[in-house]
């Protein structure tokens, strides 16, 4: 494997076509039993070891895809071994290169076993995974169902994991917004799993951490504790008091503290998972930038962002060392270091943060993905406290249609684009369209989110100071009562981290 290209093509071109052939099995099953497999759902060291086998074996697993022609129906280790090098490249987030090779990946298996074969699903799963991080998600759903009529044709096949894919599809529905189906798939799984012979309490905890995350994301908070609790309990009593898990459990705990304003408990549940998450994983696993970034938006939250800034830097560095400087996720650390330097008033400094953003985010995601609208809107946020409302309209505007496109019309982002173009609407006395889209933005939240939701409080108390402002006293005063229960309850005002 170590001959120059050159030297390796001379040799090829005076072998017989058979000789070609066997050769060419002999190095792609080579390269089969190399090439780490990978351990899906799990962040321990042992993972972050295969790595570095994976990277190194990467340029030679790559180019066995020139090998495979002719070989589809009678070698099953090509596609595994696409299939290993995919699931790499999806959990380091270099989705581009993982697109291909999966692709290629599933076609060889569905000549080499069929289309209707058990042991598609793990591909058709894991191209669904990565779409699903692409934000491609009509795509991701139409492959995970694939994926589902599969199992249902083989009930008690070893390829079969039990909820996984009801699962995934539950993830997919919370992530257009559909959240009542999304609750409903998450049951459904969680029952199909505690019913199983032999459950899986990891994969049971899994489940109810999601259900807790969906409660979250609605502001159910009292819902999502208990959930919370109840995963933290499970992992506790099956995995050591050290790992990653439990440590993920914390940091969820901590996260919906810290979102009810209850930062003396989120504080310390914040510093403990970071302590093991460094331990396990080391001080510069990717992992910990999450961590890092939330207990960042913990102490931005409280004004205190002398401590906060140091944070966002630190999980900046991990993001740019692990995936390079171009990378989407890279983004996001750069987005949350903007939203902290227009809080402070950096406005040149946070402008620059907001166009880099942007710049990766259409390089890496295309110009129509979400976070490219989540960072219009931040940039636009950024001219309107400025003044600059011919520089912020067009940005706004821009925004609320790439979430309308990605998520439909009714949608919490679509209602926070809304909301943010009405307050724009409200500084120019166009109280008109201000009205329209702040009560467009409230029936979303309504539909969509708990009663009491700080978000709704945004849209209630935005439209209180527009009828003030008309003279519309009693209907100020009507809105008013309504946010009055909302602000009894604590909550966390500032923009979402990414």
């Amino acid at each position: 494997m170590s001959l120059h290209r050159l030297v390796q093509v001379v040799i090829r071109e005076q072998m017989k076509p058979e000789e070609v052939r066997l050769w060419s099995q002999r190095v792609v099953r080579m390269m089969h039993a190399v090439f780490p497999e990978g351990r899906a759902g799990t962040w321990d060291q042992g993972e972050v070891e295969t790595w570095g086998k994976c990277e190194r074996y990467l340029v030679q697993a790559l180019a066995c895809i020139s090998l495979l022609a002719g070989l589809e129906k009678e070698l099953p280790e090509a596609s595994a071994l696409l299939l290993k090098v995919g699931r790499y490249l999806v959990r380091r987030t270099r989705l581009r290169e993982a697109g291909s090779v999966l692709e290629q990946a599933i076609r060889l298996g569905e000549q080499y076993y069929g289309d209707k074969h058990p042991a598609l699903i793990p591909f058709l799963v894991l191209q669904g995974e990565r779409l699903w991080r692409e934000g491609k998600y009509a795509l991701a759903e139409a492959l995970n169902e694939r994926a589902k009529a599969i199992e249902e044709l083989h009930p008690g096949s070893p390829y079969v994991q039990v909820g996984e894919i009801l699962n995934n599809l539950a993830l997919l529905a919370w992530e257009q917004g559909k959240f009542e189906q999304a609750k409903s798939l998450f049951h459904q799984s969680l029952l199909m799993q505690e019913q199983q012979g032999q459950p899986d309490p990891l994969g049971i905890a899994s489940t109810i951490n999601n259900l807790a995350l969906l409660a979250w994301k609605q502001g159910k908070f009292e819902q999502a504790e208990p959930l919370f609790q109840r995963a933290l309990q499970i992992r506790e009593q099956i995995l050591k008091p050290d790992h990653p898990d439990v440590a993920h459990s914390l940091y969820n705990l901590a996260v919906l503290y810290r979102d009810q304003g209850r930062y003396e408990q989120a504080e310390p549940l914040f510093q403990h998972a970071l302590r093991l998450q460094e331990q396990v994983l080391g001080p510069e696993h990717l992992l910990l930038a999450d961590t890092l970034i939330n207990l960042a938006v913990l102490y931005r939250n409280q004004n205190h962002y002398e401590q906060a800034e140091p944070l966002f830097q630190r999980a900046l560095q991990i993001r740019e060392q692990t995936l390079g400087p171009e990378h989407h996720i890279v983004a996001r650390s750069l987005y949350n270091l903007a939203v902290l330097y227009r809080d402070q008033g950096r406005y040149e400094q946070a402008e620059s943060l907001f166009q880099r953003t942007l710049h990766i985010q259409r390089q890496e995601l295309g110009p129509d993905h979400s976070t490219v609208g989540r960072s219009l809107n931040g940039l636009a946020v950024l001219y309107r406290e400025q003044g600059k409302f011919a520089q912020a309209k067009p940005l706004f505007e821009q925004a609320l249609h790439i979430h309308e496109q990605v998520f439909g019309l009714e949608h919490p982002e679509v209602a926070a684009s809304l909301h943010d173009l009405a307050i724009l609407y409200i500084k120019q006395r166009n109280d008109e369209q201000a009205e329209l889209l702040l009560r467009r933005a409230l029936h979303i939240r309504e539909q969509y989110l708990d009663s009491l939701h700080p978000d709704r409080a945004r849209s209630l108390t935005a439209l209180v100071q527009l009828y003030r402002r008309r003279g519309q006293g009693e209907r100020a005063d009507m809105l008013m009562q309504q946010a009055g229960a909302i602000f009894e309850q604590p909550f966390s005002p500032d923009p979402p981290s990414m």
